[in-house]
């Protein structure tokens, strides 16, 4: 299961490529159920006469889940989070009112750090035993932002203890670092621009006794162009092409590459498209290796009163602990609609058609064997949320999530077999502090 967190720290550390505009809509990600909101910045602090700001806030989520641990046999719970964060960062750039040209900063960076406390309020010593505590940490800088050519390093860590499903029903610790390199190029007045990066990630998981295999590092080299042919139309050429090394088990060793070409589009003030379409290969060392096309579609409708649709679908890989891969086919739609001054509502359903494929070594995870060669089975996720925001550095929120997995892949252990499907229904109220 990812965790928000590490949703988080993936964004940051790609932040500087660019991508098409999307719809201000909240993306399913089967993270754990909380605000998908990591940490909000308010107004901040300026600090005297220099270009920096001080962002601050504390966050506070509590509510209830029927199956923490997404197991078959659901173990139930209130659960309580508290989070921390602050982040020192350069003002953005904007000319003074009247003034037609001013000089573009030469260098703008981001520091920042958050904390989470997490406590499930359960007479259950199974839960009590999962309370955990998660750090994340990103820096990022970039020379001549505005420039024709700039360069941006970013490095980010997290920290995060999350109980899973059935592999597991203890916490399992992991440290994930990625530091990412990108330098861009613009032309023609910011018409036409390139784009080279690198991503370096290092995943040890060794603290947990039946996780160390799943301990990993690599890079993933990235090639972007994109070309504004109207000032709200675009089109784009990618490329990744990576490596994956587990010390641990060699077998899931793997070489990804991807090659995708999309554009998006504004096709009149209330519709608006995109769509990619390419080629992807896992090249697992051993095992099989997804060999197939990837892409995505989304269509977006900016409706009256200010609401937004999007229905999106998405084909996708991604390397797994438990398998050589994994394939999603993903169908969503969300749909936002301010009601109030102040107040919006949204609601969010996805689907997700996964199969896993090049399964490890039972052996690795203490089972004895599988039901089958291959883990398959939809996955159901739907989310309803209303949210409040009187003054800019507070807000306050409540949502409710369920999620289902419908799978009936089995493990099959020395004493007993148990099922990977699990229901999970969860409900949450947020209030959240941020200046």
């Amino acid at each position: 299961m990812q965790n928000p967190i590490i949703s988080t720290l993936l964004v940051i550390a790609v932040a500087a490529l660019p991508s098409a505009a999307r719809a201000d809509l909240p993306e399913l990600s089967l993270a754990l159920p909380y605000s998908s909101s990591v940490s909000n910045a308010g107004p901040g602090f300026k600090l005297g006469s220099t270009p920096l700001v001080l962002h601050t806030g504390v966050a506070t989520e509590v509510g209830y889940d029927s199956n923490v641990l997404y197991d078959p046999v659901p173990v139930a719970g209130a659960v309580m989070r508290l989070r921390a964060h602050a982040a020192l960062e350069t003002v953005s750039y904007r000319a003074p009112d009247g003034e037609t040209e001013s000089v573009p900063p030469v260098v703008a960076f981001r520091l920042g750090a958050q904390v989470e406390y997490r406590e499930y309020l359960t007479a259950s010593s199974q839960l009590q035993a999962s309370r955990n505590f998660n750090v994340l940490a990103d820096t990022s800088a970039t020379l001549y932002p505005r420039g024709r050519i700039s360069l941006t390093l970013s490095d980010a860590y997290a920290r995060t203890s999350d109980p899973v499903n059935v592999e597991n029903t203890h916490n399992v610790v992991r440290d994930l670092n990625r530091f990412g390199v990108v330098g861009r190029w613009r032309a023609n007045g910011g018409s036409l621009e390139l784009s080279l990066g690198d991503i370096v990630h290092v995943s040890y998981m060794g603290e947990n006794a039946h996780y160390a295999f799943a301990s990993s590092y690599g890079t993933e080299a990235q090639a972007i162009a994109r070309w504004w042919i109207l000032p709200q139309t675009s089109v784009a050429l990618s490329v990744r092409a990576g490596y994956y090394r587990y010390p641990d088990n060699p077998s899931q060793d793997s070489a990804p590459v991807r090659v995708l070409a999309g554009g998006s589009t504004l096709l009149t003030s209330w519709l608006g498209a995109s769509a990619s379409v390419g080629y992807g290969n896992s090249f697992n060392q051993q095992g099989p290796s997804y060999n197939n096309a990837i892409g995505s579609a989304e269509i977006d409708f900016y409706l009256p009163w200010a609401a937004k649709l999007l229905a999106r679908y998405e084909r996708e890989f991604s390397p797994s602990v438990f398998a050589n891969f994994y394939r999603d086919d993903q169908f969503a739609v969300a749909y936002k609609q301010p009601l109030v001054a102040h107040l919006s509502a949204t609601l969010a359903g996805a689907i997700y058609l996964r199969t896993f494929e090049g399964l490890i070594s039972p052996a690795l995870i203490n089972a004895v064997s599988y039901s089958s060669t291959t883990h398959t089975g939809p996955i159901y996720e739907a989310r309803a949320e209303i949210n409040v925001q009187p003054i800019r550095w507070l807000s306050c929120g409540a949502a409710y999530t369920v999620q289902a997995d419908t799978t009936d892949f089995v493990f099959h252990y020395a004493s007993f077999s148990t099922a990977d499907r699990y229901l999970k229904h969860s409900v949450f109220g947020r209030i959240d502090v941020a200046y």
